[in-house]
């Protein structure tokens, strides 16, 4: 599961994930673009000569990256459980991915738990107490402080690391 480079710009990437809108076993929906993120609505279909499931709808998350002045993609699967939110809730209402990760990623998306001050949650294998919610510092995409329970050192975190992570709240 590594990168796909190859494209002199963001909009050729976009229009090559685009580009695969029909082939069989999947078919694209619908597409968002949202950042660097390129949300995908799939419907994965079972070949001709397996019949072991039935037609199913999922999300596709290919993330997008510029790497000296060549861009690329790496895709994954809800059923991985990205650590990226951001994906439009028509596309989390469609889902009937039978994949049990995938279940609890969609509805992590359709409902995320409050994160709060006094709430811990696990990273890795170290709980942490959110001890700001909200640090509001301007381009950071690590807007939330928190405690290690273990080391009693404080760190930042990204919203996205600490959604479906909540153990309790106070």
């Amino acid at each position: 599961m590594g990168w796909t480079f190859g494209w002199s710009s963001k909009e050729a990437v976009v229009d090559h994930l685009g580009c695969t809108k029909d082939c069989f076993p999947h078919k694209i929906l619908k597409q968002s673009t949202r950042g660097n993120v390129v949300w995908q609505l799939v419907q994965i279909n079972p070949r001709p000569e397996n019949d072991l499931f039935e037609p199913f709808v999922t999300i596709w998350c290919n993330l997008l990256q510029n790497m000296e002045g060549e861009w690329g993609y790496k895709d994954m699967g809800i059923s991985a459980g990205p650590n990226y939110s951001g994906c439009p809730k028509t596309f989390l209402k469609a889902v009937t991915d039978p994949d049990e990760s995938a279940k609890a990623w969609v509805e992590i998306e359709l409902n995320p738990p409050k994160i709060e001050a006094g709430a811990f949650f696990r990273f890795g294998a170290e709980d942490y107490e959110i001890i700001n919610p909200n640090l509001g510092i301007k381009g950071s995409a690590y807007s939330i402080s928190a405690k290690s329970t273990l080391t009693g050192k404080t760190y930042r975190f990204k919203k996205s690391q600490i959604l479906g992570n909540i153990i309790t709240s106070e």
